[in-house]
């Protein structure tokens, strides 16, 4: 009857673990939404201009995706002040699927 007992203990003890684990990583993924937007399975390529705008030392950047997130599109041109912003919301994309996998 002990034996019986203490293992129905240990196993609420560890569905209690678990469940605040899980509680935990909500919270961390409702934390990481709140900070800004999040942008899933993308990155940044940058390329130099081709043509008569290769004079021009400037890099361009473009958002790329798997599937079509822009307006229907997969990829998207960045100007060069908005990099800090889409390098952010992409390390949030990140953690967040990281996070989610965790879960599961």
């Amino acid at each position: 009857m002990v034996a019986t007992t203490e293992l129905i203990t240990r196993e609420l003890t560890e569905r209690d673990l678990v469940l605040h684990e899980l509680e935990s990583i909500e919270e961390q993924i409702a934390e990481l939404q709140g900070q800004g937007d999040a942008l899933f399975n993308c990155w940044l390529s940058q390329s130099k201009p081709g043509g008569t705008a290769r004079g021009d030392v400037s890099i361009q950047y473009a958002l790329r995706s798997r599937e079509a997130q822009f307006n229907g599109k997969k990829s998207e041109y960045v100007s060069a002040k908005r990099i800090g912003k889409v390098r952010a919301a992409i390390a949030r994309g990140r953690k967040v699927t990281r996070l989610r996998q965790r879960m599961e």
